[in-house]
């Protein structure tokens, strides 16, 4: 019995290794590097004068790519650990949905995202397009469409249209 067990135990140890999380993006190091029990993501953060976004890899725990996302976005809301970075979505700002649908992820989030925004182009820029290129470094996202409590919303402050999927932009990514 202890020789099943044993077996039963390696197996599902070769298997979970086996189902790791590939998600190369155009040749890049893939969004999901596993060590077996935790996972590097890119999450990207502005740099102090919200011109850019600066990527930063950031550990994870190991779960399928939903779960990845999920521990993404999470790490967004908590803002950047770099103090030579700013966070880019207000505090107090929680994740209540996160699903994706044929290349789109549909992102819900609370609404102290409108209410507690600091305002003004750049910082809500940088909002929008920190969630975006985050999420678009996992296979097969083309698009995010942000909603807030559930709603398709005009802009955040004003500013910029999210009322349909918005898709990764490249020149804003500090090289």
């Amino acid at each position: 019995m202890k020789r099943v067990l044993t077996m039963v135990l390696v197996l599902a140890v070769v298997l979970s290794l086996l189902t790791g999380c590939s998600t190369e993006k155009n040749g890049e190091e893939p969004q999901g590097v596993d060590d077996g029990t935790s996972t590097t993501v890119t999450l990207y953060f502005a740099d102090r004068q919200a011109q850019y976004l600066v990527p930063v890899q950031e550990e994870v725990s190991r779960g399928d790519e939903l779960d990845l996302m999920e521990a993404a976005v999470l790490a967004l809301l908590e803002g950047p650990a770099d103090s030579s970075l700013s966070r880019t979505i207000p505090e107090g700002t929680r994740l209540l949905e996160l699903r994706v649908e044929e290349g789109t992820v549909y992102i819900d989030l609370s609404s102290e995202v409108v209410e507690e925004h600091w305002g003004g182009s750049a910082g809500e820029i940088m909002t929008i397009y920190s969630i975006v290129n985050t999420l678009t470094e996992f296979k097969g996202v083309e698009q995010v469409q942000i909603l807030v409590e559930g709603q398709e919303l005009l802009s955040l402050t004003g500013h910029l249209d999210i009322s349909h999927p918005i898709e990764r932009n490249e020149e804003l990514i500090k090289r």
